[in-house]
């Protein structure tokens, strides 16, 4: 997975999270702290200067 790809992933978490939170548990009680921190980690690692480097690589060999 490079590191772009992991950036979507955590935008479209960030996005799932809230909408499910607004839907499923309309108390009220809705934690900001996760979505913040999915979009701010999402947006940083899509900033990132562009390099062939993956997160979980792959032994050769």
């Amino acid at each position: 997975m490079k590191i772009k790809h992991m950036g979507i992933f955590f935008l479209i978490m960030a996005f799932l999270y809230t909408l499910v939170e607004v839907v499923l548990a309309p108390d009220g009680s809705f934690n900001f702290f996760l979505p913040i921190a999915l979009l701010t980690g999402g947006i940083l690692s899509l900033k990132r200067k562009d390099r062939e480097e993956r997160i979980f690589k792959r032994k050769k060999g």
